[in-house]
């Protein structure tokens, strides 16, 4: 019912990806809409939510409310795919803060190294059936993932090769985080 209700809410927008086909059932769905400022003790019930984020913030909001990802997919790392891509399509719209926060009430660990390595920070709140992240967006870190381009046969194939070149990429997208505390590092 929740997510239900989350889709029928004005402006919610969606990013959906398919596999190579398109013609079947989505692979991932992330939820997103525009968030005002009067609007965030209502969405979170509690003040000091509303008073930390009105006071890190400048700009438009936009608040994540939903990430699915069917479990069958073959697409690699999807879950990464959709949050760049929709904080891509944010970036394009002039958002510059970011909230993750699930209306399902579903566990968020399974987001959270995605979250962790896109420089997603998290806030305490009253409502513990409610996780809460979020990041800076005015000055995005981009970092692209090419380096197996530059590669030649047989390493750019070998599953060890690709391998280390993705635990690298994490590895340096976290040191990124580090570096920039709480500012979105899009890979």
């Amino acid at each position: 019912h929740a997510l239900l209700a989350e889709v029928e809410k004005k402006g919610c927008q969606a990013t959906v990806i398919y596999h190579e086909t398109g013609k079947s059932r989505p692979d991932g769905i992330m939820l997103y809409r525009h968030l005002p400022t009067t609007e965030l003790f209502s969405e979170f019930q509690d003040m000091m939510t509303a008073s930390y984020i009105r006071a890190h913030t400048s700009g438009k909001i936009v608040l994540l409310t939903a990430c699915y990802i069917w479990n069958e997919s073959k697409i690699a790392d999807l879950e990464q795919i959709l949050f760049t891509e929709t904080l891509a399509q944010c970036l394009s719209e002039d958002y510059t803060y970011a909230i993750f926060s699930p209306v399902t009430g579903l566990p968020i660990s399974k987001h959270f190294d995605i979250l962790e390595r896109q420089g997603f920070l998290p806030i305490s709140t009253k409502m513990p059936e409610r996780e809460l992240y979020v990041v800076d967006m005015k000055n995005p870190v981009v970092l692209y993932n090419n380096v197996q381009t530059a590669i030649k046969e047989p390493f750019n194939t070998n599953p060890r090769v690709l391998q280390v070149l993705d635990q690298a990429h994490s590895n340096f997208q976290r040191a990124l985080t580090q570096l920039y505390p709480g500012e979105l590092v899009l890979s």
